[in-house]
């Protein structure tokens, strides 16, 4: 007597490929409906930071017709996604307008941008990554360096960039993106034998060397930086 196995395999197959697409995490796509005339053919992800390396960039091909829905990943708010009509003529982009989750993001021709007039796209994918210096003329040992963007409700500090107190006279550097994820920070300072305190928000861009005078002088007017484009 033969035995039949295709069925089976078939749908161990089945769900193997089920299983494989649904890899991804489910709230970090979004049902984009096209109700413009236009048809886009291409989408563009960076994340969503006020900068980014040029190779943060993740291009796609799509095609969106008008009237059309289409199911895009990276639709949550760590994401931007900016779409281009088929022509390069109009771009839209989603920054700030995340729905909720299970809502369309609806595309009307009011959301287009005209991408023939001189338009730059912020942030701008041409820009040097970031190396920014900080030096400790504090005069006391620090043991803590934390870093907050201010744009944030509050300040949020992350967690300790140090890994040894930063003595006098000493700098640490840091680099974009692996350390530096935003134009601006302020920064927690804890001497070792101190109270911590915040200096002013400072820009972290180009070739920067940041110094650390102490807590009445780390102010936005007196924090002195130099910087090479």
């Amino acid at each position: 007597m033969t035995v039949r196995r295709f069925p089976l395999l078939l749908a161990l197959t089945v769900a193997l490929l089920l299983s494989a697409c649904s890899g991804g995490k489910s709230d970090d796509v979004v049902t984009v409906t096209n109700d413009t005339p236009y048809t886009f053919c291409k989408v563009e992800q960076t994340p969503n930071l006020s900068i980014y390396a040029p190779w943060q960039v993740k291009t796609r091909v799509i095609l969106l017709r008008p009237g059309k829905s289409l199911s895009l990943s990276g639709g949550d708010e760590e994401h931007i996604l900016h779409l281009e009509t088929c022509d390069g003529h109009y771009g839209v982009s989603n920054y700030g307008h995340w729905p909720e989750p299970g809502e369309p993001w609806v595309i009307t021709e009011d959301s287009l941008w005209d991408r023939t007039k001189e338009y730059v796209s912020t942030p701008h994918p041409t820009r040097i990554p970031a190396v920014v210096t900080l030096q400790n003329e504090t005069g006391k040992a620090i043991c803590s360096l934390q870093l907050s963007p201010p744009e944030w409700m509050g300040y949020q500090f992350g967690e300790n960039i140090l890994d040894a107190p930063l003595q006098p006279g000493e700098t640490l550097t840091l680099r974009e993106p692996e350390q530096i994820k935003y134009a601006t920070y302020a920064i927690g300072v804890t001497p070792c034998d101190g109270d911590q305190y915040v200096t002013d928000p400072v820009t972290f861009q180009y070739k920067t060397t940041i110094i650390l005078r102490g807590a009445p002088l780390d102010t936005q007017e007196n924090l002195k930086f130099e910087h090479e484009e």
